[in-house]
């Protein structure tokens, strides 16, 4: 097994050893690349003379079919709530 794939079994791991039935953005990142599946990149804006751009959301979209959605869009909001106005 290659090293990726031997990063893709502790996170699986973790995860179930968590209890957990999903993994964070971060973690199924990881399991993508190390699998080769492309996913979008990510980065701060910038705007075409180098400078950083602050980007404004609207919403944040949580689907309802997500385990534990009302958990999630509740951390969500108390995560963000000091940058609301």
């Amino acid at each position: 097994m290659s090293n990726s794939k031997d990063a893709v079994r502790k996170i699986l791991d973790l995860v179930k050893a968590d209890k957990r039935t999903s993994l964070t953005a971060p973690e199924g990142k990881l399991v993508c690349d190390a699998y080769g599946i492309p996913v979008p990149k990510e980065g701060v804006a910038k705007s075409v003379n180098g400078n950083k751009v602050h980007v404004r959301a609207d919403c944040i979209c949580v689907h309802s079919d997500t385990p534990n959605a009302v958990e999630v869009a509740q951390a969500v909001k108390a995560a963000v709530a000091e940058y609301l106005g």
